[in-house]
């Protein structure tokens, strides 16, 4: 009964653009990513892409991620990975990575917050507001 509900939790919480951030996340890389995982990110990554970038920069995400996570092409430079851990990860994309294109991409999942928590507080403080001017209106 507890494994189904932290299964239901975790598939509620959990989206595509969760596995897209740790692929991209150059500390992570989705090495702890639940198999088929890292398809889904992979190919949220694309739909990312799909917006952000022109057609033939598009085509080129691809073979970016496969070098990204085989260290090949750029990513073979082990200047790229220094002091990786010691930064904000977006700095690093958008620092060391930002000729990529990939870059483009992580850059702008790495920039979105990691749950809604923020913009239901809004939602929350907003309807507290709206009730007290109804309150208000109603008593004059």
């Amino acid at each position: 009964m507890l494994l189904k509900k932290i299964d239901e939790r975790y598939n509620m919480a959990i989206h595509p653009i969760h596995f897209a951030a740790n692929l991209v996340d150059p500390n992570y890389q989705g090495k702890n990513l639940k198999d088929g995982c890292d398809v889904e990110g992979i190919l949220f990554l694309k739909k990312v892409a799909k917006v952000l970038l022109k057609d033939n920069e598009y085509d080129k995400i691809m073979i970016e991620v496969a070098e990204f996570r085989a260290h090949e092409g750029f990513w073979a430079k082990d200047v790229v990975w220094c002091n990786r851990s010691e930064m904000d990860a977006r700095t690093w994309w958008n620092g060391i990575c930002s000729n990529t294109k990939l870059s483009t991409v992580a850059s702008a999942i790495l920039s979105l917050p990691a749950s809604s928590a923020a913009t239901e507080r809004s939602f929350s403080v907003y309807s507290h507001i709206h009730n007290k001017k109804k309150e208000s209106i109603n008593q004059h």
